[in-house]
Formats: structure tokens, C-alpha cells, sequence
């Protein structure tokens, strides 16, 4: 009894542990032919605004994977800028505690 209850507590934790890795955010159908630049590539290009986007960064007690985080972060950005009618974003910050700010721009004509 006591090894069933011990496997099922490794179980929970494990599953705990795993979804701490997953992606939450989904890309909006547009968003994936939204571009992700840096400052020097969007000369010429038509500021939009900004957006700050905010994703769980933990899990409880768990944090959530960076590079997890970032992936959703990103995601998130390319989500507002197609709601901007942007198609192009720059990291205006770098992620801080599930934070993100990227400025938004139109290249495209």
C-alpha cells in the first residue's frame, strides 16, 4: 500500500514537472508570417505601437522552463501585432518573471 502511494506521488510530480515545459499560448493563424526582428531591421519600417504580453512563469511552486516561457512570450507578441495590423516585432525588454514589451511595426506594404 505504502509503494502505491509513493508511485503515485513520483506520478503527480512527474506530470508536474513535464507540463512545467509545455507551451500554453497558441499562434493566431496570421501571426506566424509575423516576423520577429531586431532594432536595425526595421528601418524603413512603420512604427505601430507597443505591446506588453504576460504569460505564467511558474507553476505553483515550479518555474516554467526560459526557453518555454520565451516561446509563449514571443507567440503572445506575434498575436498583438496581428491584432495592430503589424507584421513585424522587435523585444523592446527582455523577459522578466512571464513580462515581456516588444514594439510593433509594419515593413510590408
Amino acid at each position: 500500500m505504502r509503494n502505491t502511494v509513493w508511485m503515485a506521488a513520483a506520478a503527480c510530480t512527474l506530470a508536474m514537472l513535464a507540463s512545467a515545459c509545455t507551451t500554453f499560448v497558441k499562434p493566431e493563424a496570421q501571426a506566424q508570417s509575423v516576423r520577429i526582428a531586431t532594432a536595425g531591421e526595421v528601418k524603413g519600417c512603420t512604427k505601430l505601437g507597443r505591446t506588453t504580453v504576460t504569460v505564467p512563469y511558474k507553476l505553483g511552486f515550479i518555474h516554467r522552463s526560459a526557453s518555454s516561457v520565451a516561446d509563449d512570450l514571443r507567440t503572445l507578441g506575434q498575436n498583438s501585432a496581428v491584432d495592430m495590423h503589424g507584421d513585424t516585432i522587435v523585444a523592446a525588454s527582455q523577459p522578466d518573471n512571464g513580462n515581456q514589451t516588444f514594439d510593433v511595426y509594419r515593413c510590408r506594404q
